[in-house]
């Protein structure tokens, strides 16, 4: 052997490429590498190494190249990759039974082992595969991010002729492909797979608080019906409009032993650990939202949510509020207050109504507008709300059904009343729509406008201009907006007066001005026209240049009365409102918005087990209510069924013809029943509504002095629900915003804004608050001292009273 040379491979370098096979090294070239630092500091260490041509410890590449193909070959389990692939896969799915495999072996047709077709062209292969390979493979976290992300799913072809097997495509998000961007450097959009109304399993501490709370309040009701009952002298009637009482109800000595029995209860109570795939997902992601120090806001009409960080979501709220609100004297919401007391000190509830809340306004995002990625825009809410509208909601409720009655216009509540009005419809056929929408329908309608609709009910009925009820009408319509603590108001507006959506009454507001709106437009002759809320529809039999004269008439009726609208007229078919009507055909069916997908509850959801039950059976009843035959059910059912598939359930749905609805006549009186709602959770493994009902007969015998009130027929069960993940981020965004406040606060605050700071009348303090100072005024008669104490920054005391200097009517500034 010269100088090594011929020298065969030793076997522990031998036995270092076997192991390095097996831990992945694919390449000789990273191979020769890790030989390199074996023999120099494992087999060599401390020592001079061997030269490198001596192949016995530096052997050449074909050498360890043949090594490592002799090893490759020796661990796989077959000659064949697909066969050894195919026993890989098997080994896979039980070390992870939640990712999804699918193996299609490469095959070919007899006709290739023929003798004599020895080709080994392309073509020839080609023409005689009956199977080509495919290997797909997604893990459980790939299908979680494709299920939030993945709104759309799209497909690269990555194959080409050249190779004898075709190779794996890859499923890219679509929003990853196009051009296109789903989010910037302040928004990102975040879509869960479930619905918001799923609820997680509840902690011990969370679920034991609610239940404290909830039998709290059914004592609360025990103890009033007892002392009503005991002492009969005391109890009178009178009209409360749904409020219930802040009084503290008396001891009543009757229900000591029942609620020492409740008290037992809630604190034998025992829990359980309940394993859940899907409440493991949900777990996950309040753990992702509760450690996101950005808040989650809400999207307008789809099911996604964009994070934000404080600081702009404050910024967008209040560009959104400075549009269209100017800021509102302080004193006014003291003023609405005063004037709600005199209404219901009038009305005998002035110990039950509360003073106004001062909910915060926020934001909706409207990313179903088109050209939102590039101008987003916002829909403001103000769920601020007095309380006398519940009184108002009840007042205008009985007018519209008296005014209804009396004139005789299509005003429609619900889908079914528009349908069943559809369905009487003359020469359908020959018949035209002309269909129109109220543009801002709820702000749009002044105090002029329902005032001229109160005058115009009460040629049908006794409503007195003097009544207090008229004053309370109008009075529940003055609203605030309240961002930071500051009162806002309209700025088109010079009074409080707003009908605003979500208010108590602001339905019942806009059915009335509806009303008002249809006896004008059943001056129009020859036509039979209908509202829902702020969607109108008509139906008329003529031609049509006479259609596009009635569509003008309609549009200056309701420019009269300063509302805008858009109007479409000679329509055969028609979306109104969820429903498709069709008057060439005389059918109808479900209409769902394009890009629109129901999320149900899950059927895993810690919701209480008979609602769960019930959810498939309403998913169902809701298509064939508003189906006219099987046919037109079917084109919806599809939708919903891979919905509800989606979410747990194996329900079929199916098109049942339901009975024409009968009007129920009351034979018996109703019960007078006091519902204790304990909140329900899967982790609860005591019975709480077994022991609830031996708890009554317990402590209620036969004998017993309130036994006629307090039985098993009159004190009945039904589950509450805890939070679900909508109000998880609800109160994470306000965790979020209330830290985001207290951190700024926390920071050193400006305290001169002027452009010349040497100028300042305060040496540079010019947004000092709580400040006393004293001002000299000179006239040519006199000269006036005034000391003043400011709970605001001097500058705006400074500035209010430079405005009561040059104007008179800011005197009072």
């Amino acid at each position: 052997m010269i100088g090594g040379i011929l020298q065969p491979i030793d076997k522990s370098l031998v036995q270092k490429i076997h192991a390095l096979v097996g831990e992945g090294v694919k390449t000789v070239e990273e191979m020769k590498r890790h030989l390199r630092h074996y023999v120099r500091n494992d087999l060599f260490a401390g020592q001079n190494p061997p030269p490198v041509t001596n192949r016995r410890y530096h052997p050449k590449d074909v050498d360890i190249r043949n090594h490592m193909y002799k090893e490759t070959v020796k661990q796989m389990l077959s000659k064949a990759d697909q066969e050894s692939l195919e026993e890989k896969i098997k080994g896979w799915k039980q070390e992870n039974p939640e990712d999804l495999f699918f193996f299609r072996p490469y095959s070919v047709s007899p006709m290739e082992a023929v003798p004599g077709n020895t080709s080994d062209t392309d073509s020839n292969v080609e023409a005689h595969v009956t199977q080509n390979l495919l290997f797909l493979y997604q893990t459980a976290w790939q299908r979680h991010l494709m299920s939030r992300y993945g709104n759309e799913i799209m497909l690269l072809d990555a194959t080409y002729k050249t190779m004898r097997y075709e190779l794996p495509f890859r499923l890219y998000s679509s929003y990853c492909v196009e051009h296109c961007v789903t989010e910037d450097s302040n928004m990102e959009r975040v879509a869960f797979h479930y619905s918001t109304k799923n609820i997680p399993l509840a902690s011990r501490r969370e679920f034991t608080k609610q239940l404290i709370k909830n039998t709290e309040q059914f004592l609360r009701r025990m103890r009033w019906k007892a002392f009503h009952f005991l002492n009969p002298g005391q109890a009178g009637e009178k009209e409360t409009f749904g409020f219930k009482t802040n009084n503290c109800p008396p001891v009543i000595e009757e229900l000591h032993g029942y609620e020492d029995g409740m008290q037992r209860l809630i604190q034998s109570v025992q829990f359980k650990n309940t394993k859940c795939q899907f409440q493991k997902e949900l777990n996950e992601d309040i753990k992702l939202i509760k450690n996101e120090n950005r808040l989650f806001v809400k999207a307008d009409k789809s099911t996604n949510f964009y994070k934000l960080e404080a600081t702009k979501y404050n910024q967008l709220l209040n560009d959104n509020i400075t549009k269209t609100y100017k800021k509102a004297d302080s004193k006014q919401l003291r003023k609405i207050d005063v004037a709600a007391k005199a209404i219901t000190k009038k009305l005998g509830i002035n110990d039950r109504v509360e003073v106004t809340a001062q909910r915060k306004a926020f934001v909706t995002l409207k990313d179903h507008k088109d050209n939102f990625l590039n101008r987003p825009t916002f829909r403001l809410i103000n769920p601020s709300k007095q309380e006398i509208g519940k009184i108002s909601k009840k007042i205008l409720e009985n007018i519209n059904q008296k005014l209804v009655n009396a004139t005789g216009v299509n005003q429609w509540n619900n889908t079914s009343s528009v349908l069943q009005w559809f369905k009487n419809l003359p020469n359908k056929c020959e018949s035209a729509f002309i269909s129109f929408d109220v543009v801002e329908f709820y702000p749009s309608i002044t105090e002029d406008l329902l005032g001229r609709a109160l005058d115009s009910a009460s040629n049908y009925m006794n409503i007195s201009p003097d009544d207090h009820q008229i004053v309370l009408l109008k009075l529940a319509k003055e609203s605030l907006l309240f961002s930071n603590e500051t009162p806002w108001q309209k700025k088109n507006s010079n009074g409080l007066f707003d009908v605003t959506m979500g208010s108590y009454d602001g339905a019942e507001t806009c059915q009335l001005v509806g009303c008002y709106l249809l006896s004008q437009l059943a001056t129009i002759p020859e036509i039979n026209i209908g509202l829902y809320r702020d969607d109108g529809l008509a139906v008329i039999n003529q031609t049509p240049q006479k259609v596009a004269r009635i569509k003008k008439q309609i549009c200056m009726i309701f420019a009269q009365n300063n509302l805008r609208t858009t109007i479409e007229a000679n329509k055969k078919i028609i979306n109104f409102p969820d429903v498709t009507v069709d008057l060439i055909t005389g059918r109808f069916g479900p209409y769902s918005k394009p890009a629109t997908t129901p999320l149900y509850v899950h059927s895993k959801s810690n919701h209480p087990p008979c609602i769960l039950r019930n959810i498939p059976e309403a998913v169902n009843k809701r298509p064939s209510e508003i189906s006219s035959d099987e046919d037109m059910f079917n084109k919806a059912a599809p939708l919903h069924q891979d919905a509800l598939h989606k979410s747990g359930y194996t329900y079929k749905l199916h098109f049942s013809e339901l009975e024409p609805h009968r009007p129920q006549y009351q034979t018996k009186r109703r019960r007078n029943i006091i519902w204790f709602n304990p909140p329900f959770n899967r982790n609860v493994q005591t019975s709480i509504g077994r022991a609830f009902i031996s708890l009554i007969d317990k402590c209620f015998p036969v004998t017993h002095k309130l036994r006629k009130f307090f039985n098993r027929n009159t004190i009945k069960l039904s589950y509450s629900c805890t939070p679900n993940m909508k109000q998880i981020i609800d109160g994470h965004n306000k965790a979020t915003i209330r830290n985001a406040k207290m951190s700024e606060e926390s920071r050193p605050q400006r305290l001169c804004n002027c452009k010349n700071e040497n100028e300042c009348p305060l040496g540079g303090e010019y947004l000092q608050s709580e400040v006393v100072y004293q001002a000299t005024i000179a006239t040519r008669e006199e000269t006036e001292t005034y000391v003043g104490l400011t709970a605001t920054d001097f500058k705006t005391r400074w500035r209010n009273h430079r405005m009561s200097f040059n104007h008179g009517r800011r005197r009072n500034d």
